[in-house]
């Protein structure tokens, strides 16, 4: 809102807004009413907004800016809490000729901008290198159990956050084995009343990404019945991370689909997940 406060009519009166921020999608920035816009430079004059002809004591003019964050962005190594600025001032003959400034003081608006915290959750029977880190018949038998292993992992990007957890129920006919239950940082631990299992992590710094990544695994084992011949199982509930942005104060969340036996990221599993009534051989 610009609000002429003074005693004096200002004339033709010029208002300039500049947006800046690494993440500000100044391509998509939108104004309202339209203003002429030069990368992040927005300015509007009476040409645009007829009240910018004279603004008499006490008149305001309300402006809205829509700056979207760019849909793709990379970060630098050094890239910590980003923000949005929008640095806003009004210029006019008329304060010149009061002996004023030519121009307002400058008004700074800023937004800060949460991190991007992310969760995957995928099912193996097979590691990258071709080992099973699973075990019994594949595609799941009827009377007779397979284990899966569970990986979780969750990548921070720009922010510290606090309180980091992530949790998932299993499926009544999963069970937690609890062997070869591992993570790279925090606790997990599974309550079998509420059949649920959290990863506990704390404190995720920023730039936990690419390498920094951290992870937990747990194994889960599942002993097809005759109704579920032909079926896919469910072996794990959608799981879903929670955190709190340090530099924002916003709780983060986000949620990983569910896990199947149909072990979409298993290269060597993939296509025998459908539970099987009889003997196959692998």
């Amino acid at each position: 809102s610009i609000t002429n406060s003074s005693e004096l009519e200002l004339a033709d009166a010029t208002v300039n807004l500049t947006v800046a921020g690494r993440v500000a999608d100044l391509v998509q920035l939108s104004t309202n009413p339209t203003g002429t816009k030069s990368k992040g430079t927005l300015t509007w004059t009476k040409q645009q907004v007829p009240a910018l002809a004279s603004l008499r004591p006490g008149d305001k003019v309300d402006f809205t800016i829509t700056v979207p964050t760019l849909s793709s962005f990379t970060p630098a190594r050094t890239d910590r809490n980003l923000e949005i600025t929008a640095n806003t001032s009004v210029t006019s003959p008329s304060l010149a000729a009061a002996g004023a400034a030519t121009n307002t003081p400058q008004a700074t608006i800023t937004a800060k901008v949460n991190s991007t915290l992310t969760l995957t959750s995928i099912g193996r029977y097979f590691s990258d290198a071709g080992t099973a880190v699973g075990s019994g018949p594949l595609p799941p038998e009827v009377g007779k159990t397979t284990t899966y292993r569970i990986t979780w992992t969750v990548s921070n990007a720009y922010n510290d956050v606090a309180d980091t957890q992530v949790s998932a129920i299993l499926p009544p006919e999963s069970f937690w084995t609890g062997t070869q239950s591992t993570t790279s940082t925090g606790n997990l631990v599974f309550d079998p009343l509420s059949r649920t299992a959290t990863w506990t992590i704390g404190r995720l710094a920023a730039g936990s990404t690419g390498s920094g990544v951290v992870t937990a695994s747990f194994e889960v084992a599942m002993t097809p019945t005759a109704s579920q011949a032909g079926q896919l199982l469910a072996l794990v509930d959608a799981a879903t991370v929670r955190a709190t942005d340090t530099f924002t104060a916003t709780v983060l969340k986000q949620t990983a689909t569910a896990v199947t036996s149909d072990l979409s990221n298993d290269p060597l599993a993939q296509g025998k997940g459908v539970v099987v009534s009889g003997s196959v051989v692998q």
